[in-house]
C-alpha cells in the first residue's frame, strides 16, 4: 500500500470528479485543497488528510480514510 497518492488521482478515484482530466483541471484552477492548502495535481494525499473540493455551487469536505488508485 502506498504512503500517499497524487491529489488528482485520489479526487478522481473517490468520484469527486468524473474524469481524471477534470480532477487535474480542478487542482490547477485552485478548486482543490488538501490540509487547508491549495493543491497542485501532484500534491500528496495521505490517510487522515482533509480534502476540500469545490464544484459548481457545492463544496465537499472529505477525510481520506483510505488511499485508492482505482475508481471505487
Amino acid at each position: 500500500m502506498p504512503e500517499s497518492v497524487r491529489a488528482d488521482v485520489w479526487v478522481w478515484a473517490v468520484r469527486l470528479a468524473k474524469t481524471r482530466t477534470q480532477a487535474t483541471d480542478a487542482c490547477k484552477a485552485g478548486h482543490v485543497r488538501v490540509r487547508g492548502e491549495r493543491a497542485k495535481p501532484s500534491t500528496p494525499v495521505r490517510v487522515g488528510d482533509t480534502v476540500i473540493v469545490r464544484t459548481h455551487e457545492r463544496e465537499r469536505i472529505v477525510v481520506a480514510t483510505k488511499l485508492v488508485l482505482k475508481r471505487v
